[in-house]
Order: structure tokens, then sequence, then C-alpha cells
């Protein structure tokens, strides 16, 4: 049960699409931005994977939600080989695929309100993927980092002690290099390629403005935002509780603390209005229909509340 209203009036119902990339398909959702408010600029959010990916995933569509109200058109998206987007986890080039995965969200997001003004919200191993995505494109406007780590060698580490925390009696433990961590496995060949990240080797600045939300079951590290100054952004920290708790998957109401650090410092975005995509209007995106080898699919909406 939310304790905490996820939207406004007036915010248009938020509609699934598949996001072309060459053959492949992203899975979607595209939160309008409430017209009345509407601000002309997009926020694309970047999931965790794994455990994070399900334990976050009511307090990420609130996020969405919110932001919607706010007048912000945002994009949420599953990683390929990920929840509903085409592929397997454990295809090669995985994290080079997740990279681009995030940068043709930016795409999307520019031609959905016909202007370059975007931001980008990464959470956990999403944030540092974001923060490299939006650096290797230029920059966006704006960039949110919930709970980052500094290196990806940092959260698989994480990972590995996870996983020996939540081994259950029922479970196989044989000697693949995989890692299972509670209940969920990464392939080898994805820990290492997630392994060579780090925020000490992006290429730029990837925002000129950026928010860290730092957790609040541990110490603040700042060696984050001391390379992301050293980058050029200016960064600005904040500890808002519930951020451990969004994590952990078994909480019956909402950290809305979080959600709302995240979605003030955002509402603080003033956006020029007359900067838009040269000879683009904002469109309105439908479900496309996935078509494969036998197959087709699309995503629809029915009932009474649509």
């Amino acid at each position: 049960m939310l304790t905490h209203p996820a939207g406004a009036a007036g915010t248009p119902t938020a509609r699934p699409l598949f996001i072309a990339q060459g053959s492949h398909h992203l899975f979607a959702w595209h939160h309008p931005a409430r017209p009345s408010v509407r601000r002309g600029a997009a926020v694309v959010l970047c999931p965790s994977i794994g455990g994070e990916f399900v334990a976050a995933y009511r307090v990420w569509r609130c996020l969405a939600e919110q932001l919607a109200a706010l007048g912000f058109d945002v994009i949420r998206f599953d990683y390929e080989g990920t929840g509903d987007s085409f592929g397997d986890l454990g295809e090669s080039k995985r994290i080079h695929a997740w990279l681009h995965n995030i940068e043709r969200a930016l795409i999307t997001a520019r031609l959905i309100t016909g202007s370059n003004h975007v931001a980008l919200v990464g959470l956990r191993i999403g944030a540092i993927l974001a923060a490299h995505a939006a650096a290797a494109t230029g920059g966006v406007e704006r960039l949110v980092l919930w709970s980052p780590c500094l290196s990806g060698r940092a959260y698989i580490r994480e990972l590995k002690a996870l996983g020996q925390l939540s081994r259950e009696d029922h479970t196989t433990i044989d000697e693949s290099p995989d890692i299972l961590a509670a209940g969920y496995v990464l392939p080898a060949s994805v820990a290492a390629d997630l392994e060579r990240l780090d925020f000490k080797t992006i290429g730029g600045c990837p925002a000129p403005e950026v928010l860290t939300v730092d957790r609040d079951d541990r110490p603040t590290d700042p060696r984050i935002g001391e390379c992301l100054a050293d980058l050029g952004s200016c960064v600005t920290r904040i500890r808002p509780a519930g951020t451990a708790a969004t994590l952990e998957g078994s909480m019956l109401t909402l950290p809305i603390g979080v959600v709302d650090a995240i979605t003030q410092w955002l509402d603080g975005w003033r956006v020029n209005s007359s900067c838009r995509v040269d000879g683009e209007a904002p469109v309105h995106l439908g479900s496309a229909v996935v078509h494969g080898c036998g197959y087709h699919q699309r995503a629809v909406r029915f009932g009474t509340d649509d």
C-alpha cells in the first residue's frame, strides 16, 4: 500500500513502448508530462540489475510518476537481456550494449520532448553506467547518482558478499564462476566487464549539475564527488533516510523521503524552452509492434482503468 500520492490529477497514464535498437528492442515505459505544467524536458531512469532491480521497482515507478506530475516526460526501461527487453543476460559485450541502451533511451527522450533538455537518474550500478553513457554522448544537463558505487569492482565485491550471506540450505553450490546473490545469477563474463567500470575512468564531464544520493546505512565516500568535480561537475550531496530500505525489497511502505529529495532537486531545474531540436516537434511514441522469427508482440491496454 502506497503511503504517498504517486502523481497528480491530470497526469496522463504511463504508456508501454518498445525502443528499437538495430534488430533488438528495449521494453520501456513513457510517463507523459502533465500537460498543464509540461516543461519540454525529459528524465531517463537507468535501473540497477538483479535483486536490486526488483526490490526498487515500486520506488522507481513512484519516482517516474512524481517527475511526470512536475512536467517532465520520463522514460524508464529494461536493459538488453533483463526484464522484458530483448536478449540474454549472458551474451557477449553485454555492458557495451547497456551503455548503448542508455544512449538510445536518451535519443528517444529527445524525440518525445522535441528538445535537448534531458537528465539521467541512475540507481546503484545504473549510476555508473549513466555517468559513462552521459560523458560518451557529450553530457546531459542534470545527473542523479542514487546509492552509487565508486567502481564496478566494488559493486561486484558487494554482490559476492551478499551471495555468501544469502546462501540457503536448499541451494546447490557448484564450481560455477557465476555469482548467485539473493536468488539472481550474474554471469561471470558480465561481472568481469562490470569490474572494468570506474568513476575514475569517465572520459569527460557527464553533466554540469550532479546530485549524489548517498546511502544512509554506511559512511559517506567522498571520492565519487571528487572525481566528478575534477571533470567540471558541480556536485550536490544529500543523505536522506530510506536509501538502504529501497534495496531491501521487503518494506511495506515506500521510502518516500528519497523520492521527494530527488524530485525537489530536479524541480529546481529551470529549462530554457527556446532551445529545441532543429526541425523536430514533440511527438507521441505509440507502442511499437515487435516482430521476430515466427512471432510478434505488442503492448496493449485494457479494462476500465485503461
